[in-house]
């Protein structure tokens, strides 16, 4: 500094954090080097067949393209790019950098959504501050009437579904609970089944009533089959008993 100092040359410092906004080189010389670089690395790559430079090729592609990258118009436009000369204070503060972007804000609701109607009342209230006609009033009194209609209906059949969803529900039979197996033994026995079956009075009483109505059934199958047996046409031979009064019924009619 003292040597510049002595040689009436002035250095001026960029504020920190300010290089991607004020620094010539990144604005104007760097995009068109890196650009020159690559197009020569990409020729030699494609030609030779082979990924891997060495410095050797390295040091000419970079020659080359800082021939192309550092010309006089591409650090004039760097400088002019920053502000700095010709001296333009907005330039920098109108960066995209700089400039913070207000946020997107969503449109504002517009007034002309129509809802739909939930009840008649809506309706009602839709019309009532327009200037209509008697009989447009006529229309929407009776609209409004007929959505309440529908809408009573609705929530009575949405009731009857309930009730109905209930009953089956009440009706359907409980599934059977898993049993649960001794963690000391490696299957489950049949002990333990009919003792977690025997836990559900509910299947008990199903139990029971299946067997009483079989034994009936069964019974009532049993007497039918004991009346057609009796009553069947078979020839049935005379007894002492009913010969005797035969014989007595014979002498009283001869004697009468």
């Amino acid at each position: 500094m003292i040597i510049c100092y002595l040689n009436n040359i002035y250095l001026l410092f960029l504020p920190a954090h300010t290089s991607h906004v004020l620094q010539p080189l990144d604005l104007g010389c760097f995009s068109s080097l890196k650009t020159a670089y690559r197009r020569l690395m990409n020729d030699y790559i494609t030609t030779s067949d082979i990924t891997k430079v060495g410095k050797a090729a390295f040091l000419e592609f970079y020659t080359e393209a800082r021939e192309t990258g550092l010309r006089e118009r591409n650090i004039c436009s760097g400088w002019k790019a920053t502000g700095l000369w010709p001296k333009s204070i907005q330039k920098p503060l109108r960066s995209r950098w700089v400039v913070i972007q207000p946020p997107v804000l969503p449109p504002p609701p517009t007034t002309t959504v129509i809802l739909s109607p939930k009840c008649g009342r809506d309706v009602k209230r839709r019309w009532a501050s327009k200037q209509c006609s008697p009989g447009l009033r006529l229309f929407n009194r009776k609209t409004s009437d007929a959505l309440d209609k529908a809408l009573l209906a609705c929530s009575v059949k949405d009731r009857e579904i309930t009730s109905l969803r209930i009953q089956l529900e009440q009706a359907r039979p409980a599934k059977r609970r898993k049993v649960v197996q001794d963690p000391n033994e490696r299957f489950v026995s049949l002990a333990q089944v009919l003792a977690q079956s025997n836990q559900r009075p509910e299947q008990r009483v199903r139990q029971l009533q299946q067997e009483i109505t079989s034994e009936v059934e069964s019974s009532s199958e049993s007497e039918e089959e004991a009346v057609i047996m009796r009553r069947s046409g078979r020839a049935r031979l005379p007894t002492r008993r009913f010969l005797e009064r035969d014989a007595v019924e014979d002498e009283s009619n001869l004697e009468s």
